[in-house]
């Protein structure tokens, strides 16, 4: 197997692990209700939701921390396997995404750090003579949730960013190496447009919300289809109407 064939098999192979920790993550939180973080009286719901399900929520958490990491090996791929169509897109993308993690796992801290809220509320109380209930911790669990919140919402814009990217790599760069179908990179599109918008959060938690889920869903389906793609496609004639310009060596 050659070098070529060799990347694309594990590109795609980390494509499709991410596409289901993604949805594995998502599943598993979806069931423990969504409550808005900038909203007051949601604060004191969030706290005892993540007591009351606590392993559920652990799941859901660990799911998500192991795709923040994947997604930096999952960067390196893709701009191996779309460089030779744009380099400075494919580096773009790729540091996008490799930020986009960084931001995601930083709020991934901060729902670690309301687990401990979350037992210190119900449970044992704060520092010192602080009891448990006290409004003190209601007031610092709002300060890191907003935090928190604010967080994703900045990974989400560099996540689109990074999907965007390679969207258009997809989509309209000349032909190279490899060129999946166009319509691959059309969901990616919409991916990363979709997350650019998710902002709507802070002014609409609904809207906000929809945004999201059209975001991942249109991101999972890019997620699958170019890396079941790129694991099938040793040997494959390339796509009609796309005709490389230049072979690797090995393809």
């Amino acid at each position: 197997m050659s070098a070529t064939s060799r990347i694309d098999r594990v590109a795609g192979a980390l494509l499709l692990l991410v596409a289901g920790l993604t949805v594995g993550g998502f599943l598993a939180g979806a069931s423990l209700g969504e409550v808005d973080p900038f909203a007051r009286g949601d604060v004191e719901t969030m706290l005892r939701t993540i007591n009351d399900s606590f392993g559920q929520w652990l799941v859901s958490l660990a799911a998500y921390v192991a795709t923040d990491v994947l997604i930096v090996a999952v960067a390196a791929c893709l701009f191996l396997v779309f460089q030779d169509r744009g380099p400075l897109l494919a580096l773009t993308g790729a540091f996008a995404l490799v930020a986009a993690a960084v931001a995601f796992m930083i709020h991934e801290v901060g729902a670690m750090t309301l687990a401990f809220l979350a037992q210190d509320f119900l449970v044992d109380g704060g520092p010192g003579s602080m009891a448990a209930g006290d409004q003190m911790i209601l007031e610092t669990t709002r300060a890191v949730s907003v935090a928190q919140a604010l967080t994703a919402l900045f990974g989400q814009t560099l996540m689109g960013v990074g999907v965007l990217s390679f969207g258009a790599l997809m989509i309209w760069a000349p032909a190279g190496s490899r060129n999946p179908p166009r319509w691959i990179g059309a969901a990616a599109v919409v991916g990363g447009v979709s997350m650019l918008a998710t902002w709507l959060f802070v002014v609409d938690h609904l809207a906000g919300g929809g945004v999201t889920l059209l975001a991942e869903l249109a991101i999972v389906v890019m997620l699958i289809a170019l890396g079941t793609w790129l694991v099938r496609r040793p040997g494959r004639a390339p796509v009609s109407g796309q005709e490389p310009l230049a072979h690797a060596t090995g393809v």
